[in-house]
């Protein structure tokens, strides 16, 4: 697990500084120094404690300013400054502001490791707080079925908490929004939408904006249209939208199949607290995955918390499930039939395989991982009465 910072400065050459003085195991978020109420949200998505600023000349009464902003909002973050070469009146001024120490550009990595070191573990115990949590469902190959695992795992766990917990389906996968397919919903809300509206986020917003399926599960998709909008999305743009997003909902279920390589993509699995990596029997599923698994190592990750799961699963194939955990060193969670015409039977009419075909191999196999998945969870595994379709799906006309 990587240990987050932020840097607040324009500058490359000092976040070039601090990644290689601090190491492969810093998690450097940029931040500009105009935008406090954005360093803040940034603090929140990433669970950043140290914070380095720099202080200059020309600017040393505005980062005094920001310094003491930072604070009044977060007593507990160590602000550490850093300024060109040695200057009393600079240290001074990041002194009285509350900075908790001084570096000076180019410092040797010892020195600086050893200060955040000591700073970190000075710092006060934060309470438990009631961010929620993260599972992401992932795959390498575009359409693998990732979309239907995870709109089934979030419908599982829903029906299958109390009903107080807010439980949110985020589709980032490629296809874009083919979770909504299961669902019957077209939301015109989207992922997109909520990264415009990250500055003024609330709890009214989610009421009036984010789409809600009928048996209470939340739903945030990415634009179908995505690639065609000239949308900028940067990375601390998404990492605060999942930050803000943690803090309003109990439980997020992530589908990320078929996602581009990306800074964003290994953040996400890194801020799981548990992952799927769906697999199938074939090389070219094993390869995609293989691939994605190098890039979340490379990018310093250290995946622990990804687990496999094999999808469409043939018990006479040579190449087995548990040769498949082998390949691609991912611990075995699960196997999960094939049933190719419920599958597409649920899809074309707009139906969760739950109401489709509720007692099929597939649904029994979902509602299981889900139980094994959302350990910590109040999962009721006891049959409740109308069954799930009844539950599920109430106001919905019930196939017979």
């Amino acid at each position: 697990m990587k240990t987050p910072y932020i840097a607040i400065t324009n500058r490359e050459d000092i976040v070039r500084w601090l990644q290689a003085t601090l190491g492969p195991n810093a998690e450097i978020a940029v931040a500009d120094p105009a935008s406090p109420e954005r360093i803040l949200q940034l603090a929140d998505a990433t669970g950043a404690n140290v914070v380095f600023t720099l202080f200059t000349p020309a600017e040393v009464l505005t980062s005094a300013r920001l310094v003491e902003r930072l604070l009044e909002a977060k007593p507990y973050l160590a602000v550490v400054a850093v300024a060109e070469a040695q200057d009393e009146r600079l240290m001074l001024a990041a002194m009285r502001a509350g900075a908790r120490d001084y570096l000076t550009f180019g410092s040797e990595p010892i020195e600086v490791q050893g200060l955040v070191g000591r700073l970190l573990e000075r710092l006060p115990a934060k309470g438990a707080g009631s961010a929620g949590r993260l599972f992401s469902v992932l795959c390498g190959r575009p359409g693998d079925g990732s979309a239907t695992l995870a709109v089934h795992l979030a419908l599982a766990l829903r029906e299958r908490t109390d009903p107080e917990r807010r439980i949110l389906l985020l589709d980032l996968g490629v296809p874009a929004a083919d979770t909504l397919l299961y669902l019957d919903m077209k939301p015109s809300y989207t992922f997109t939408d909520a990264i415009r509206s990250v500055r003024r986020f609330d709890e009214t917003l989610i009421k009036s904006a984010f789409a809600q399926h009928g048996s209470g599960l939340s739903v945030l998709p990415m634009a179908e249209d995505f690639l065609d909008q000239s949308v900028s999305v940067t990375l601390n743009d998404a990492l605060v939208l999942i930050g803000i997003l943690k803090n309003h909902f109990d439980v997020i279920v992530a589908n990320l199949g078929g996602m581009p390589h990306s800074d964003f993509l290994s953040q996400m699995v890194d801020r799981s607290e548990r992952a799927v990596l769906l697999a199938e029997q074939s090389v070219a599923s094993i390869n995609a995955n293989r691939r994605l698994i190098d890039y979340l190592v490379d990018r310093g990750g250290e995946p622990g918390n990804l687990d496999l799961v094999v999808d469409r699963h043939l018990v006479k194939l040579e190449l087995g499930a548990e040769k498949i955990s082998e390949v691609l060193s991912a611990p075995l969670l699960a196997t999960l039939p094939s049933h190719g015409m419920e599958r597409l039977g649920a899809m074309n009419a707009g139906y969760s395989i739950f109401e489709y075909a509720p007692n099929s191999p597939y649904s029994r196999s979902v509602k299981k991982l889900a139980t094994d998945l959302f350990i910590g969870e109040r999962i009721n595994l006891a049959n409740r009465g109308g069954g799930l379709r009844g539950k599920l799906f109430g106001g919905i006309g019930k196939r017979s």
